[in-house]
């Protein structure tokens, strides 16, 4: 068994953004629901349930401001990979 080949990345003045004190409050919502409805979802006892729990996940983690959390997330990782490209 030979050892699993490791990517680096490129050492860049890249440093992930700060979230505004609004954002982390949306950002815990959204990870609380998710983390939450996730377990109740996997002990589901019926499918019928299961279904119910993730689409009540869904439902709620929208109305926390799950959009604006992926927002903030892509635009750091374009900042990311531009940070990326200009030392290659």
């Amino acid at each position: 068994m030979g050892q699993r080949p490791y990517k680096l990345a490129p050492g860049t003045t890249y440093s992930a953004g700060t979230k505004s004190d609004e954002l982390l409050v949306l950002w815990n919502q959204v990870a609380d629901c998710i983390k939450t409805n996730s377990w109740k979802a996997i002990y589901a006892s019926t499918d019928e349930e299961f279904d119910k729990i993730v689409d009540e996940m869904i439902s709620k983690a929208n109305e926390y401001g799950y959009d604006e959390c992926i927002a903030f997330q892509e635009n750091e990782v374009k900042l990311r990979a531009a940070a990326e490209d200009a030392v290659k």
